[in-house]
């Protein structure tokens, strides 16, 4: 079992598995992928039909079966499907829990586990070990207490009786990064002495960091990621501005991939096309439009003259599944072929994207985060040993919000970022040098802040007493996503064709339910989740299987055709958001 923090990464990993890996599609029997955006089948080699799929719709079923108790050899799944399966499974997860015996569990990159699930999350892997005769191996870039603050037996691939310094020798060996703390993270500290990075002087410190100089010959790639979705929006808008000061124009990548994607999904005739545009085909149309080719050993490269222009591009979870695939592609290209880049993001980008950038920029968030973002430079020492800068800041509210911090939203507990910012400050007073060694960063500065995690005790001792005492009751309403933050999908067109397979969709409902529901997961690249707030400000929207908007029985999944009411899909300005309407428009 391969568990990952969050779906929005999950289909690269599947990409890498059933091309690199495997050399198969997930419905066979050595490997498949679940989530809940995805159809779940393990076919049988006698139920296959010519072209893959099932003979009749008896074994289709049995497929579906098989696929959702996870009988295959290998299965990537998520956090939700593997932690809540054990904890409070219902008839459908208890399927699951007989292919954990005698398992290989992999947990990719464990610290991004809701922290309050941390003490049931080590009460459950107990259990998977003494009850089920399973293996946990903890893939991490950071060394979480999740694990070395139980009574779980762990260890290090790099233990050595060397003590620490075997250890802290091979981190320096294979060092990527080295992190600067910035000035304003002092805004948040008890001192008090600076004030936070305003959009704008972010924009040009963004700008001048992808541009040659005196200091730096070369144009570089950057990365900039933002506590909040709004942030990032300004942050991409403040570039574009300020982009001519410094004697270059912009092209937004976005823009060239919605002309591209346009261009390549076409309804034709007035038909519905029932697959997607392949991703790959997409970027690589995009980097076409943008003056690249694919030389003859695969490797792409920019035969225009980017001397006076500046590469943007912009990355969060409020983009479809398909979009966030290509633009990762198009952008894993861009940032290593010496143009000026600017990327845009929020955490959406940290974990499992295998994407490498010269220097990466990380409003304040917990120093794990600070760390995952840090592995989004010199991924593969592109720019050799300690060749990248990891820089933590604080930005300064967005223009026309309130004065409320972008990761004051996130973390809303001012004595957590207050702990962060002291933990950061201290480290870079205590340096030598401008630079905190990566060794000194996540070798004695994360472990600081890991410790005040559990002292802090942001953990939920009542998931573990549940467990304890089989209260399923209980534990079948727990979710690791929590309630604080409810969402709604929406299914989200972006050309024609996509509006095509809304209505499409819509009929189906109407003539067969089942037909429906089928097509609805086969539509999974164009879900976007959305917060309740904002399907209420999208009064002209309506759910996929024509049921009312306040419906309790109908489908949870609103439609959003091309131009649709108020709500926007932008692939050149943050993916898709409300547009503000007048007092009027909003009470009818």
């Amino acid at each position: 079992m391969y568990a990952l923090p969050y779906t929005s990464i999950i289909e690269q990993t599947r990409e890498v598995f059933e091309t690199e890996v495997f050399d198969t599609d997930p419905t066979g029997r050595a490997f498949t992928t679940h989530h809940y955006l995805t159809e779940t089948v393990t076919y049988t080699d006698d139920e296959r039909g010519d072209e893959g799929s099932a003979n009749k719709d008896q074994d289709e079923s049995r497929a579906k079966l098989l696929g959702e108790s996870w009988r295959s050899g290998v299965v990537l799944t998520t956090f939700v499907q593997l932690i809540e399966s054990l904890a409070g499974p219902s008839n459908a997860a208890g399927l699951k829990l007989p292919a954990l015996h005698d398992a290989v569990i992999i947990l990719d990159e464990p610290q991004a586990l809701p922290k309050p699930w941390w003490d049931a999350v080590r009460r459950l892997s107990r259990t998977l070990i003494d009850e089920f005769d399973a293996r946990i191996v903890s893939m991490t870039a950071t060394q979480p207490t999740l694990f070395t603050a139980s009574d779980i037996d762990t260890m290090s691939l790099l233990s050595s009786s060397e003590d620490d310094a075997f250890e802290r020798r091979a981190y320096d060996s294979v060092s990527r990064v080295q992190y600067r703390v910035d000035d304003s993270i002092a805004t948040l500290t008890d001192s008090n002495t600076d004030n936070p990075v305003s959009h704008t002087e972010a924009a040009g410190r963004l700008i001048e960091a992808a541009l040659p100089s005196e200091q730096m010959d070369d144009p570089a790639s950057v990365l900039s990621v933002c506590s909040t979705v709004a942030s990032s929006r300004t942050l991409t808008d403040r570039v574009t501005e300020q982009a001519p000061l410094f004697g270059v124009d912009t092209t937004h990548i976005g823009s060239e991939y919605e002309a591209a994607l346009s261009e390549l999904d076409t309804a034709g005739n007035n038909s519905t096309p029932e697959s997607p545009p392949d991703a790959e085909a997409v970027a690589h149309a995009t980097l076409s439009r943008l003056g690249f080719t694919e030389n003859k050993d695969g490797e792409w490269e920019c035969t225009d003259d980017w001397g006076d222009r500046l590469l943007v591009g912009t990355f969060n979870a409020r983009y479809r599944p398909l979009d966030r695939r290509a633009l990762i592609r198009i952008a894993d290209i861009i940032s290593t072929t010496g143009i000026p880049f600017v990327f845009v993001s929020t955490q959406a980008i940290e974990a499992g994207v295998d994407i490498s950038f010269t220097n990466v920029f990380r409003d304040i968030a917990p120093l794990d985060s600070v760390v995952q973002t840090a592995g989004r430079c010199n991924r593969s020492f592109e720019w050799g040993v300690d060749g990248g800068t990891a820089t933590v800041w604080c930005l300064d509210a967005a223009d026309g919000e309130d004065s409320t911090l972008p990761a004051e939203y996130i973390y809303p507990e001012s004595e957590h970022l207050n702990q962060i910012a002291t933990l950061l400050w201290d480290a870079a007073m205590e340096a030598d040098e401008e630079l905190i060694p990566a060794s000194t960063f996540e070798r004695d500065v994360v472990p600081a802040y890991f410790e005040f995690v559990e002292d802090r005790s942001f953990l939920n001792d009542d998931l573990k007493l549940w467990i304890d005492e089989c209260e399923a009751d209980q534990l079948g309403h727990e979710s690791l996503l929590g309630d604080e933050y409810e969402t709604v999908d929406v299914l989200i067109a972006a050309t024609d064709a996509d509006t095509a397979r809304i209505n499409q969709l819509r009929e189906l409902f109407a003539e067969y339910e089942g037909r429906g529901y089928e097509r609805l997961r086969e539509l999974s690249w164009m879900r976007v989740s959305v917060s309740v707030r904002t399907i209420e400000e999208l009064q002209m929207h309506s759910r996929v299987d024509g049921s009312g908007r306040q419906s309790s029985s109908g489908v949870d999944v609103f439609g959003h055709p091309v131009g649709h009411g108020n709500g926007s899909y932008d692939l050149a300005g943050g993916g898709f958001f409300v547009t503000k309407t007048d007092v009027v428009n909003r009470f009818t």
